[in-house]
């Protein structure tokens, strides 16, 4: 596959992207669903592990798969692709993590095949990389990216803690994405500190004080993480 193949798989996605973006529009002018999942302020809430609500009276939220278009898939998966053939290329153990991890990726976010075939590619090592720039330019113009990259890092934290294992090497690759669009180490340890209180929540209390010392801990420490969040997503990313 040449390096045009790749031109026309982001111009094809591009394109895809952009009428989906279209229709989201139409559907919102007419009252679509879809626009329930934003705040009056055009925050997403991109809820916690288990697609709940963080915020007081929510329901179940939509996942940034189902928020993103063909092109910012396109572009998700280009920017990890391109973090793991430039980290996990050393050695067959790192190659078989690269491989892995990339197939996990594209399950999740299920593009079309022409995007498959180019990430595999890529990752081969068959023909040169894609433009870090030019992916993240792609994010950016994804409506719920727009503000900031935080929701994209919190999907990726959350799918590798899915995936049942967040070891070193996963922690360079999360790290790296993070670095790449603009989102600082201490809101991505937010995001880690959000995972490990939901596998810890079914710790059961001894008693009502311990209870009620658990509960205290657990509101501080969403306190501190949506703090966080909230100014980098005042502060822009990607």
């Amino acid at each position: 596959m040449s390096s045009s193949d790749v031109d026309g798989s982001a111009a094809a996605a591009s394109s895809s992207g952009a009428t989906s973006g279209r229709r989201r529009d139409e559907g919102r002018r007419d009252g679509d669903s879809s626009s329930d999942d934003a705040d009056e302020d055009g925050d997403v809430d991109m809820g916690d592990l288990n697609a709940n609500s963080t915020k007081e009276g929510g329901g179940p939220t939509r996942r940034l798969t189902d928020l993103l278009t063909d092109a910012g898939k396109f572009a998700y998966c280009g920017l990890v692709t391109t973090a793991l053939r430039q980290l996990f290329a050393d050695t067959p153990s790192d190659r078989d993590f690269a491989t892995h991890s990339l197939q996990y990726l594209l399950h999740h976010l299920a593009p079309p095949d022409t995007v498959r075939d180019v990430m595999e590619v890529t990752l081969s090592g068959d023909h040169g990389v894609g433009s870090q720039e030019g992916y993240r330019q792609l994010l950016r113009e994804e409506p719920v990216l727009q503000r900031s990259a935080v929701p994209l890092v919190q999907d990726l934290v959350t799918l590798a803690v899915q995936g049942g294992s967040y070891d070193a090497r996963t922690r360079v690759l999360v790290s790296h994405v993070s670095h790449q669009l603009l989102v600082s180490l201490d809101v991505m340890e937010m995001l880690e500190e959000s995972v490990l209180e939901y596998l810890t929540e079914e710790q059961v209390p001894t008693s009502p004080e311990e209870e009620e010392r658990m509960q205290r801990q657990k509101r501080m420490a969403k306190y501190r993480r949506y703090t966080m969040i909230g100014l980098a997503t005042l502060g822009g990313g990607a």
